[in-house]
């Protein structure tokens, strides 16, 4: 999973030594690859497109509400894939008797990996689910009206 673009961006010239993996943001059908360095406390985010590395964010300051560097993500670690992650979205968005539209998903290491999936409905509403990447347990299954997110 996600080994070749790995390799392709580790091995491209826009990439460097003291970067690594931190999460990988899948929407669109784009895979995005966020690398932070512990140095300049700073994100580089990549994409692989027919075989080519480009960077899509250079060196982003990162939100967060507590300042702290962020964990690599260790793939070696993740036993839920992502097809068996979204399976388990699958039947959460069925059980809510909605359709989904368009998905956001990302992988993440907080301890544990971990995938944080939100499936926006065809009835404006927001499924979160986030599974924990090594068990495949769900921690947080939260459904949401997109109209309750205002614009402050």
């Amino acid at each position: 999973m996600f080994e070749k673009e790995l390799k392709l961006i580790k091995e491209s010239k826009l990439f460097k030594p003291d970067l690594y993996l931190c999460s990988i943001f899948i929407f669109n059908n784009k895979t995005q690859f966020d690398f932070y360095s512990k140095k300049s406390k700073l994100v580089t985010s990549f994409i692989v497109e027919d075989n080519e590395v480009n960077i899509l964010n250079k060196e982003e300051k990162i939100f967060q509400k507590e300042k702290k560097d962020l964990e690599e993500l260790r793939l070696e670690k993740v036993k839920i894939d992502l097809e068996k992650a979204l399976e388990r979205v699958g039947n959460s968005v069925k059980k809510h008797k909605e359709t989904t539209t368009k998905q956001i998903i990302i992988l993440q290491q907080n301890k544990f990996p971990l995938w944080n999936i939100s499936s926006i409905t065809s009835s404006f509403n927001i499924i979160n689910i986030k599974i924990n990447a090594e068990t495949g347990k769900i921690l947080e299954e939260i459904k949401e009206s997109i109209l309750n997110f205002k614009r402050s």
